[in-house]
């Protein structure tokens, strides 16, 4: 969990720079192939419960996905489920989605009713959340960095 606090919020030591460089430029991690060493991908594969378990800090956004980080109260994708069906890319990025100018390009359209209304919604959150050109930050419970492996086993295995 440590290596992956220190990758997501692209810590200055060359392990994590090499690593965002070679493999990551213009991708997000846990949306792409696995690829790297076999200690690497063993890391990786735990994003899923780092990425359940930290919130972001949404600054541009580069490599937070829209529907499936929790970013806001709750995962979106999990709040919005009937407007999250009808998104032409499930891995979409904050930062596309704050710049784009119409739900054409994000939505197969006609969209329905319901969909329509968690659309508006959505799009409140994402006024409401602004766009910064800071860092984007994973926050570990607690506001804490030094998560110990128990804490995070506990939480793991506790839902």
């Amino acid at each position: 969990m440590k290596h992956l606090h220190k990758f997501y919020n692209k810590y200055n030591i060359p392990r994590v720079q090499l690593i965002w460089f070679k493999y990551y430029t213009g991708k997000i991690p846990h949306s792409s192939p696995e690829v790297g060493s076999f200690w690497w991908k063993d890391v990786l594969r735990l994003s899923t419960l780092f990425r359940g378990i930290a919130r972001c800090k949404v600054g541009d956004g580069p490599t937070v996905t829209f529907g499936e980080e929790l970013w806001s109260k709750d995962i979106l994708a999990n709040q919005f489920p009937v407007l999250y069906s009808f998104a032409k890319n499930a891995n979409s990025l904050v930062q596309d989605i704050m710049l784009v100018d119409d739900l054409d390009s994000l939505f197969h359209l006609p969209l329905s009713l319901p969909a329509f209304r968690d659309a508006r919604l959505a799009m409140g959150m994402i006024l409401m959340l602004g766009f910064s050109f800071g860092v984007t930050k994973y926050i570990l419970p607690g506001d804490t960095i030094n998560l110990s492996i128990s804490i995070c086993n506990h939480l793991q295995f506790s839902r």
